[in-house]
C-alpha cells in the first residue's frame, strides 16, 4: 500500500448570500495543494506521470429550509 504523510491546505472563505433562485444562504470556500507523488510511496510510472501533483478544492455549502 501506500505512506500516509500530512498535507497542508491553503484554504479561502470565498463568501456568503442569499441565492434567489434556491431561496437558500449559501457559503462557499475553496482550498489548494502542491505535494509530490513520491512522498506518498506512489513513484510507479513516473516517467509518463509527473511527480507533482496540484490539488484544487471548491465547495459550496446551502442552508436546509
Amino acid at each position: 500500500m501506500g505512506i500516509t504523510a500530512p498535507v497542508t491546505l491553503s484554504a479561502n472563505f470565498n463568501g456568503s448570500g442569499f441565492v434567489l433562485l434556491t431561496r437558500s444562504n449559501t457559503i462557499g470556500f475553496s482550498a489548494s495543494a502542491t505535494f509530490q507523488r513520491s512522498v506518498f510511496g506512489l513513484g510507479r510510472f513516473r516517467p509518463m506521470v509527473g511527480d507533482d501533483i496540484e490539488l484544487e478544492i471548491s465547495v459550496e455549502f446551502q442552508e436546509n429550509s
